[in-house]
Parts: C-alpha cells; structure tokens; sequence
C-alpha cells in the first residue's frame, strides 16, 4: 500500500493499496496492476490498469475505474503517441451509470455513454453519445461532434432526441480568452409536458444565440427567436423575437406572440434584472 498524498499533497491519508507488475526491456515496457483506493469526491473505487510504454508511445490496453458504491463504470483505452516533441492520442472511452457529482444527490446521470477523442491539444476532434437525465434534465440521447483547441470548439454540433422531439445546435463555444458563444438552435415538436406535465407541447423553434461573459465586462447576450410555432396547452402558438441582455438591462427590440386567438406585441427595455 501506499499514501496518495506522496504524490497529491491534498489526498494525505488515503491509502491506495493493490499489485502492480512489470516486465520489458530497454526499449519497452509493459505493465499490470490493480488498485483498491478511497479518494474524497469519489469513494472507495477500483482501478484496473494495463499498458506498454516505449520510447515515443503510450499504449493504453485497459484502463479502468469502477465506484464500489454505485456500480458506475469508466473504461478508457487507445494511444498517445509523439511522446517526445507534440503528443498526438488516440483514445476511447465508454461508461455505465455515471453521475455528477460522484457522491451524493446527482444533479445529472448518464446510464450508459461513449467517446472518441483523435489529435493534439491544440487541434482534436472530439465525438460523444450519452444517454443523459436529472431532477431537473428531461431523459433524451445525445450526439456531439466537434473540432476543437485550447481556446474552444469550433465547430460543434450537438442533436439530441428528448422531450418527445428532436433538439439541434450548430456553432461556436470558447473559453479562452472569454467565455463566448454563437449558437444556432433548431426544435421539433418539442413537447415539455414530457417531463412537466403541466406544459404539455408539440413545439417547432428557431433561433440564434450569442453571447459573452469576462471578468472586465457584464453578460452580454442577443437572442434571434425566427419562428416560434405549435401548441401549447391545447392552444395554437406562433412568435418571433428580438432580445439583447447588457448586464441587468434587457432591451425588448421585438416580440410578437399570437396564441389562441389573442396577439402581443411589445418592445422597449427592463433595467436592473436580478
């Protein structure tokens, strides 16, 4: 056994105990093992391990960590390759019955999921399914493809089947040096009496989202609404709209709602929201 705080100061006083083997040469070696650890934010866990290291290669063969508590289940395997000058990966990964957080009341689970990551930290493709759903997260299937670097995603798209209807968003998302987006968000037949009972809908959306947030200026958000239409409640729904969020001020360009029978329209602006 041995104290994880030799190599993470913050984890002084969690013992990692298991079998590790190894065998090579010069040129490459391989290694084995098996670990039982209690680590803060997850619990008592297992961590199975295989790989083979040579000089310019990481071959990941298992890795794999699976929380005692709750069955949750993380495999990851593929390869890192370029060692020495930009490291390149390769990897895969899947999952069973993971939530967020790892202890406690989950805010967000995913029963089952898997993911491929392909290239450099400055340039990936990244390709995601999950099966996701939470107290306050409508159950529905996921799909992400993106290309990405260390300053964000660009560009995305994410599809989703939840809520009865489809879901689709297309853009851009970055975090260096700001937080940033520009979304495109398509809906069908959204119905939210799926999981509200109390709104039941059929749906169909279109609109445009961009926004900023940074330390030296407020939220900054514009919001196209292009087409609105469905039932809500029983009753026809039709809409557009034009919003723009400075900090606390919202400034209403355009709105327009005409549902069962009754039309509104409204511009002007709502300061110190909270």
């Amino acid at each position: 056994s041995a104290d994880l705080g030799l190599v993470l100061p913050d984890l002084k006083g969690q013992l990692l105990r298991g079998d590790l083997s190894a065998s090579g040469n010069l040129e490459a070696v391989e290694l084995r093992g098996q670990w039982q650890a209690r680590l803060p934010e997850v619990g008592d866990s297992l961590v199975q391990a295989e790989l083979k290291l040579s000089r310019d290669r990481l071959q990941l063969q298992q890795l794999r960590v699976t929380q005692k508590a709750t069955g949750a289940e993380l495999e990851l395997t593929g390869t890192v390759d370029q060692l020495q000058q930009i490291p390149r990966v390769a990897l895969q990964g899947q999952w069973h019955n993971l939530g967020y957080p790892l202890q406690g009341n989950v805010l967000v689970r995913s029963s089952k999921g898997q993911v491929q990551v392909q290239g450099t930290l400055t340039d990936y493709q990244l390709l995601m399914d999950a099966a996701l759903s939470g107290p306050d997260i409508p159950a529905g299937q996921w799909h992400l493809q993106a290309r990405g670097g260390e300053q964000g995603l660009s560009p995305f798209s994410l599809t989703g089947e939840a809520l009865g209807g489809q879901l689709q968003a297309e853009g851009q998302v970055s975090w260096l040096p700001q937080v940033s987006w520009q979304l495109a968000l398509n809906t069908q037949q959204l119905n939210p009496g799926v999981h509200w009972p109390e709104w039941p809908a059929s749906l169909d959306i279109n609109a445009r989202v961009s926004g900023a947030l940074s330390d030296k200026q407020p939220l900054q958000v514009t919001a196209e609404l292009q087409r609105l239409s469905g039932t809500l409640r029983g009753e026809s729904l039709e809409g557009s709209a034009h919003l723009e969020l400075q900090g606390s001020e919202l400034q209403i360009q355009r709105l327009k709602l005409l549902a069962a029978g009754a039309k509104l329209q409204a511009d002007g602006v709502l300061g110190e929201l909270e």
